[in-house]
């Protein structure tokens, strides 16, 4: 950050919390943005925990507040969205909500109808599960624009 060479910083909810407060006022400093996520690899918590999260998030100071959950099957998925939406209607700040896997493309692709800010692609290797080629997704995204 003090080389100034960077525009956004993404810090783990859980796993920085020690230095969460550090780590923001730092990026503060040099006109950083903050994006705060949280990820879950093995399952989507209920709506009333991922609302609490982003909540969470916001009160931290986050710009971007990003929730990245595992889900079993399309109601999982739609959870995640509705929390989207309904975290979005409350607040200014960015919201990013991304169901992993098969199951959860649709959130990559649709999540910004819901009030998602952005979504990930890969040009290499994929770096999580049902992640889309940054080609395959902008072509498909065309259809939610």
């Amino acid at each position: 950050m003090s080389a100034d060479a960077i525009d956004i910083i993404d810090i783990e909810l859980l796993l920085y919390e020690d230095l969460m407060d550090e780590l923001i006022n730092e990026a503060r400093n040099h006109d950083v943005e903050v994006l705060i996520s949280h990820h879950e690899f093995e399952h989507t918590p209920d709506i009333k925990e991922l609302k609490a999260n982003y909540a969470r998030m916001q009160k931290l100071g986050a710009d971007y507040s990003k929730l990245a959950v595992m889900p079993e099957d399309g109601r999982d998925v739609l959870k995640l969205l509705l929390a989207v939406y309904e975290t979005k209607q409350d607040c200014d700040n960015h919201i990013v909500g991304i169901a992993m896997g098969e199951q959860g493309k649709l959130s990559r692709l649709a999540g910004g109808v819901f009030g998602s800010s952005l979504t990930y692609g890969h040009i290499g290797k994929e770096a999580a599960p049902g992640q889309l080629h940054v080609k395959q997704l902008k072509s498909l995204m065309e259809i939610y624009q």
